[in-house]
């Protein structure tokens, strides 16, 4: 990781690009487990944060959350 990293998002992206995987993830669905690979991971993250941005969240407001990225189904 550079040193020009600051923010949390700014690390979460850069870890995305240095450390694809095909299988950053394994959720179980249907009985099986089926590997999330970085790109996918990263495409929901930026859903949300467009969503928070939809919402009215700018940058430097804060939000609570609860993560259920993988408690949702499919």
């Amino acid at each position: 990781m550079t040193d020009s990293v600051t923010t949390l998002s700014r690390v979460f992206l850069t870890n995305c690009r240095e450390f694809v995987r095909p299988d950053l993830f394994l959720v179980k669905r249907e009985g099986s487990y089926a590997a999330i690979p970085t790109a996918e991971f990263e495409a929901g993250v930026r859903e949300l944060a467009l969503g928070f941005r939809e919402l009215g969240l700018r940058p430097g407001d804060r939000a609570g959350l609860h993560w259920v990225y993988f408690d949702l189904p499919p």
